[in-house]
């Protein structure tokens, strides 16, 4: 937890978009809809730890180095 703490903290501060944002499907809208109810505390507890980093085809070296400067600090 610490590590995801910590990249938490030092992406804000160096301006970094790193989100946490991934619902787990079984709790999403369309379980709701089409699927049996079901407790996954598993894949909820996965869901909250899981970032996606900024990571596209048009980003540049510089960007790249950035991020994974970022990652490397925030797990150190």
């Amino acid at each position: 937890m610490q590590g995801r703490a910590n990249l938490d903290k030092l992406a804000k501060e160096r301006s970094i978009g790193v989100f946490s944002h991934y619902q787990a499907l079984h709790i999403s809208p369309a379980a709701a809809k089409f699927a049996r109810s079901m407790v996954c505390t598993e894949a909820a507890e996965c869901a909250s730890q899981l970032r996606r980093l900024p990571m596209w085809v048009g980003l540049s070296a510089l960007n790249v180095d950035a991020v994974v400067a970022l990652v490397h600090d925030a797990l150190a």
